[in-house]
């Protein structure tokens, strides 16, 4: 019962989110070039897919979010490790946090090139 617990209470907030954006743009009437329907969005990835798999930024993206992802692991793992220390009132686990700032650092300058390529790639700049 655990176990089905920590896969259905995410997947039920992302039904709520993506259900309260749609309905959110469609009772104001948000205009398209302000913010998407979901379901406009999902279908365009359905529809179109051939986009982004010819798009050379999109790889880019994509590697730019699993360099961040690569980077944000020990941190979350030495987060983890600190609440399981503070929980069974153990010492704190020793950890480098110059060396954790520094990532943080590089992640922002990721997530600010992840924003121009983002933009590089709606206007197709790279298509193979």
């Amino acid at each position: 019962m655990r176990r089905a617990g920590r896969w259905v209470a995410p997947l039920i907030g992302l039904v709520v989110f993506f259900g309260a954006w749609e309905l959110l743009v469609r009772v104001f009437d948000v205009r398209t070039f302000v913010l998407l329907r979901p379901s406009t969005i999902f279908s365009e990835l359905l529809h179109n897919p051939g986009f982004y798999w010819r798009n050379g930024f999109f790889w880019v993206k994509l590697g730019l979010f699993g360099l961040i992802f690569a980077l944000e692991l020990a941190p979350m793992i030495t987060f983890i490790r600190v609440r399981t220390a503070l929980a069974r009132g153990a010492a704190l686990p020793e950890f480098p946090l110059g060396a954790y700032r520094r990532m943080n650092s590089g992640e922002v300058a990721l997530v600010v090139a992840i924003v121009f390529v983002a933009a590089f790639m709606a206007r197709g700049a790279w298509l193979f």
